[in-house]
């Protein structure tokens, strides 16, 4: 049998100390709190300041806008359109 390389050598893992184990506890003590507790916070748990929105009609829409809007596109997808390709005759 042929020895190995790491006969005779220390292992690199140290056992963590208390100090930082106590860190970890704490920060996912804290983390698990926050979540826990941000959502009933967040809850005023009033439920009559609920309301639905407000219904605003602000009269007619912007026809001519919106007929403006319509020929520029279209008139961009048709310049588009008209540009030739760089197509030879052989292609």
């Amino acid at each position: 049998m042929m020895p190995t390389r790491l006969t005779g050598m220390v292992c690199a893992i140290r056992r963590p100390r208390p100090a930082a184990i106590l860190a970890i506890i704490l920060t996912v003590g804290v983390a698990v709190a926050v979540s826990i507790a941000s959502p009933a916070i967040a809850q005023d748990g009033s439920a009559s300041s609920l309301r639905p929105p407000r219904v605003t009609n602000d009269g007619e829409p912007p026809v001519f806008f919106m007929y403006f809007s319509a020929v520029v596109i279209i008139a961009l997808a048709v310049g588009a359109n008209m540009i030739p390709s760089k197509r030879g005759h052989q292609d």
